[in-house]
């Protein structure tokens, strides 16, 4: 960039879309067609360009970052809902099963033997 200043000398000014070089008496660039302006207008018009790119480009990359931590954070919560139906199943399904292998040794293989169980134990 230094270089297209010396090549510009001190009489001349840019083009602020396309850099060709203008004349200070020039109200339009030759190139582009583009209007010459005033410094502020100048970086008005350049800071319009540039800001909402890079506006756009920070907001993707913050929101990328909370994508991944609301991933990671869904992970660790299921990882941990899956270990405590683990141990759940172990002490509950240790018992049912137990108690179910016993029910069947003793005899009752339904419902309906266990009613009859109920109402013969009444009747004594």
């Amino acid at each position: 960039m230094s270089g297209q200043h010396s090549e510009l000398g001190s009489t001349q000014s840019a083009c602020i879309r396309c850099l060709a070089p203008m004349e200070p008496s020039d109200r339009y660039c030759r190139n582009c067609g583009m209007e010459a302006a005033s410094e502020e207008a100048k970086t008005e018009t350049y800071l319009a360009q540039i800001l909402p790119d890079r506006v756009d480009a920070l907001l993707e990359k913050r929101f990328k970052e909370q994508k991944i931590i609301e991933i990671e954070t869904t992970e660790l919560i299921s990882e941990k809902a899956i270990k405590c139906l683990k141990i759940f199943g172990f002490f509950l399904g240790i018992p049912v099963a137990l108690m179910i292998s016993i029910i069947s040794f003793v005899g009752v293989k339904t419902y309906r033997n266990i009613e009859d169980a109920a109402v013969r134990a009444r009747l004594r």
